[in-house]
């Protein structure tokens, strides 16, 4: 099919008897130019990955194994899979492509259009990744254009269990991907920022207007990367990191030592504060995170009771 041109796309959708669904806000890239340049930055040329050492992931393939969530009628797959092929044949590996649809009707489609070139994990992401991690491995890639209303979940959820591939390359909402690369004392400073930080070198590779997409959605749309970069190896429990974060983020305008009285007494916290030489009258968005990487380390050792 011509992914370039939205008629194409209505005729596929009205053919099959489907409709998009607003909640799982589907919009279809229709720019070439854009999937090639998301392509580029996805990088899946085996010669330039990431040792596997470096992510603190073990991988059970030795070729190419990626993950696309959200593909819709394939308009990235089918560019994902030439390059593959390519790729695989060049370098005597084997590729491997799966990708997660909740979408039933899509799901049809691209079985049918990709035969036996993909591998379909049917179902929300969140509730079949880990499932499928375990029987599989672990990727070399994870790409996809993530809808706004989960975008921060399936993120949050792959750095918590401590589950990113050698590189992972997003189109997001923009202000999603301000608030994931956002610096300390500015507005879109976060628990959400910390997060993705504290795993992850993050890079806005792009902004993508609207009319690069089918139906043109009234927001403008970021790429972003983000690739591992192992600097807080030391923080084992992410889930529990991620609950502090939330706990010192819980109530903006107070400060670092209210939002922590429910860890423990006020006297402890104090104490722990000027250990760490952080005034118990700061903002945890005025925090750089490896403070709060301190400071964690530090109160994890007490009774914690989030």
């Amino acid at each position: 099919m011509n992914y370039n041109s939205p008629k194409s796309i209505q005729d596929i959708l009205s053919t099959h008897g489907l409709a998009l669904q607003k909640k799982f806000g589907q919009n279809f890239l229709i720019s070439k130019d854009v999937r090639e340049h998301i392509l580029s930055v996805i990088d899946i040329d085996p010669g330039s990955a990431v040792p596997a050492q470096a992510t603190g992931m073990s991988r059970r393939s030795a070729g190419v194994n990626i993950w696309e969530i959200g593909p819709g009628l394939g308009n990235m797959t089918a560019l994902i899979l030439e390059k593959m092929e390519a790729l695989c044949h060049e370098h005597g590996k084997e590729g491997k492509l799966f990708v997660f649809e909740i979408d039933k009707g899509f799901i049809k489609i691209l079985k049918n259009l990709f035969v036996s070139k993909i591998e379909v994990i049917e179902g929300d992401f969140i509730k079949t990744w880990k499932k499928h991690k375990e029987a599989a491995g672990m990727p070399d890639r994870i790409f996809g254009n993530l809808p706004y209303n989960s975008a921060s979940l399936i993120i949050a959820a792959l750095i918590e269990e401590n589950s990113v591939p050698e590189k992972m390359v997003f189109t997001v909402q923009k202000e999603a991907a301000q608030r994931i690369a956002a610096k300390p004392g500015t507005k879109d400073y976060s628990s959400f920022s910390i997060l993705c930080q504290i795993a992850c070198n993050i890079k806005i590779e792009a902004d993508i207007k609207g009319g690069a997409f089918f139906p043109v959605p009234d927001v403008t749309s970021s790429l972003i990367s983000m690739t591992p970069h192992n600097k807080y190896a030391g923080i084992k429990d992410r889930k529990l990191f991620s609950r502090f974060l939330r706990t010192i983020f819980q109530a903006r305008r107070k400060t670092i030592l209210n939002n922590l009285k429910i860890v423990a007494s006020t006297e402890t916290i104090t104490n722990i504060l000027r250990q760490e030489n952080i005034p118990p009258t700061i903002r945890a968005e005025a925090l750089e995170i490896s403070q709060i990487v301190s400071l964690f380390e530090r109160i994890s050792g007490c009774i914690y009771t989030i």
